[in-house]
């Protein structure tokens, strides 16, 4: 597991800040050389959008998705599973670091 906490420097919605995450999330692992990844995320629509299950409306997601699916051809195989926001205590409490860093 690794863990990292990011500022963004511009105003995103929750879905804006959900893809950035996963986005930065992906660079550091294709850098680390990973060739096999488990995605967890608690974001139905980032979830369902990356399996194709949903389709990106908004012009904006749909570039933020077009990315993510660039960036998952690195990877030999990748899971991506949706968690409960309940069960996601850990990635909520380091939500709150990126803020905090910025003071």
């Amino acid at each position: 597991m690794l863990e990292q906490a990011i500022t963004l420097g511009f105003k995103a919605s929750n879905n804006e800040a959900e893809y950035k995450a996963l986005l930065v999330g992906l660079r550091i692992v294709k850098d680390l050389a990973v060739k096999k990844l488990a995605i967890h995320s608690d974001s139905q629509l980032i979830t369902s959008q990356t399996t194709r299950e949903y389709t990106a409306k908004h012009p904006r997601m749909a570039q933020y998705l077009k990315k993510v699916h660039k960036q998952l051809e690195a990877f030999q195989t990748y899971t991506l599973s949706q968690v409960l926001w309940a069960n996601n205590a850990y990635a909520d409490a380091l939500a709150s670091l990126g803020p905090a860093l910025d003071h």
